[in-house]
């Protein structure tokens, strides 16, 4: 971002966990293309995406397993909102696990996007955190991931983002945390 660069001379390459890119707009409708294949259950080549990543230069990235629709990209056994609820690979899909896979197999370092705020199981719940260490707990079965990123746009106020952060080096020590400010500011 701008401010990185004026205030530590850092340029926007240099800053993980910054700004997500602008798509060019002659690769929108080929990712919307892309998109639709994969939701009707048509075959989507994770592991070839990976390869292309790590050919650019590329030592680290990042999937989001799930965004603030609540929508899982593996088959979590806490909420039937998953890709085991589509006609990808007949409901026996796996993003998280291809993408795991591909950037080990490619010597790359894996970083997880994990949406703070849920609006399919209500983040608001009185038990969202404890669906929240949950889904964490499923991921962790995957991989140690080198980073896990909490935006903090909507996160729920009630959750205990120091007891949450305080499972995650338990069950992890060796992850970055990256969390928004609107997470920060509860004192985790």
């Amino acid at each position: 971002s701008s401010a990185a660069e004026r205030i530590f001379g850092w340029k926007s390459g240099e800053v993980v966990g910054g700004p997500n890119p602008v798509i060019p707009p002659q690769m929108v409708e080929g990712l919307k293309i892309r998109f639709q294949e994969m939701l009707e259950g048509r075959t989507y080549n994770l592991p070839v995406e990976v390869v292309s990543l790590r050919k650019a230069g590329a030592r680290q990235t990042m999937l989001v397993t799930k965004h603030s629709c609540g929508f899982a990209l593996w088959p979590s056994k806490y909420t039937d909102y998953s890709v085991k609820s589509t006609p990808w690979q007949g409901g026996k899909g796996d993003v998280v696990k291809l993408f795991t896979e591909a950037m080990k197999a490619n010597d790359m370092r894996i970083a997880w996007y994990l949406s703070p705020w849920d609006t399919k199981y209500t983040s608001s719940k009185s038990d969202y955190e404890t669906y929240f260490k949950n889904q964490l707990t499923e991921l962790f079965g995957y991989a140690s991931p080198y980073e896990l990123e909490f935006d903090g746009f909507n996160a729920p106020t009630g959750v205990n983002w120091k007891s949450v952060f305080a499972f995650i080096r338990e069950a992890q020590p060796n992850t970055l945390i990256w969390a928004g400010p609107e997470i920060v500011r509860t004192g985790a």
